[in-house]
């Protein structure tokens, strides 16, 4: 998370970040939990990038680096008794319990001429102060080398803890899920309960397009052998031979989103979904994983029926 401000480092900053207070009162990590223990697992690295800076960060005369100025001035434990400076602690702790980890990164200005300055989306980047792109490399740097995969976490029913990568359609079912909490007066979001409602729509979803790929493939597959003669007959072993290759490649498509869990990880709400997916995609399909055979219901008993019906 890259908090994007002007100005400059020092105490009343902290006001400009009251929203992690904010955050932290209107959600929650589980139904269960009131104290807010969960949120660094939530949260993402927090990094505080403050633009246009003439002067470097200094500590008793000495020049430090942005980061060690934050932390050793900014998050500083202030004294004092009034109210203002009691919210001001209090937001300190907050956000240092709030996030995994934190940084902070200066950038001085772009260019000396209010001129150039008019034009920045346009003027190529070498007529920028050297200074400038010198420091934004060493930020971009710093970031493509912290940015992790964004991952989901849930508590397992033993108590357990268990992060999924978050994708492309895990980020889109959260924007959805997080839109429907804030449009609720009455609903607090609770981020596990939301982690778990994401991944058994992704799931769904997934199934979905597994069953219509699955279908497709099947088809053309058949069509091919039978060569363009609808009313053929073909040996049952190729038909079984082409679901088996079929199934492979659907299952292959999907990575791990439609395999069953491993047995050896703890069972949660996520693990049930995701098992209950794979068995109902498997029964949509016919197919009996276990035994290894296909089964009395399903797309491929009804290819099995038909072509059967064709050889009489």
């Amino acid at each position: 998370f890259i908090y994007n401000s002007k100005g400059a480092f020092d105490a009343s900053a902290l006001d400009e970040i009251d929203f992690v207070t904010q955050l932290t009162q209107t959600i929650h990590t589980s139904p269960s939990d009131d104290s807010g223990q969960d949120f660094k697992k939530f949260f993402p690295i927090f990094m505080w990038l403050l633009r246009d800076v003439h002067l470097s960060p200094t500590i008793d005369g000495r020049k430090v680096s942005a980061r060690q100025y934050f932390t050793e001035k900014v998050l500083k434990h202030e004294r004092g008794m009034s109210k203002k400076t009691r919210a001001r602690q209090q937001l300190r702790e907050m956000f240092m319990e709030t996030f995994q980890k934190y940084d902070a990164f200066t950038l001085p200005m772009p260019h000396a001429n209010n001129e150039m300055l008019r034009q920045l989306g346009s003027i190529p980047r070498v007529q920028l102060e050297r200074e400038f792109n010198h420091q934004l490399h060493s930020l971009y740097t710093q970031i493509m080398h912290d940015v992790k995969c964004k991952v989901l976490f849930t508590r397992t029913a033993s108590g357990g803890e268990q992060y999924t990568q978050c994708r492309g359609p895990h980020l889109a079912q959260w924007i959805e899920q997080c839109v429907e909490s804030v449009n609720d007066p009455n609903k607090v979001p609770q981020i596990s309960s939301m982690t778990a409602a994401v991944m058994g729509n992704v799931y769904r979803e997934c199934k979905k397009q597994a069953l219509q790929q699955y279908e497709k493939l099947m088809r053309d597959g058949l069509e091919r052998r039978r060569q363009g003669d609808e009313k053929r007959a073909l040996d049952e072993k190729d038909i079984i031979d082409l679901h088996i290759t079929v199934l492979d490649s659907v299952l292959s498509h999907s990575g791990a989103t439609l395999q069953p869990p491993k047995s050896d990880t703890a069972s949660n709400a996520i693990n049930e979904e995701q098992l209950k997916t794979f068995q109902e995609l498997m029964e949509a399909i016919g197919h009996d994983k276990d035994a290894n055979a296909i089964g009395k219901r399903g797309i491929m008993y009804q290819v099995l029926i038909q072509n059967r019906a064709l050889s009489k």
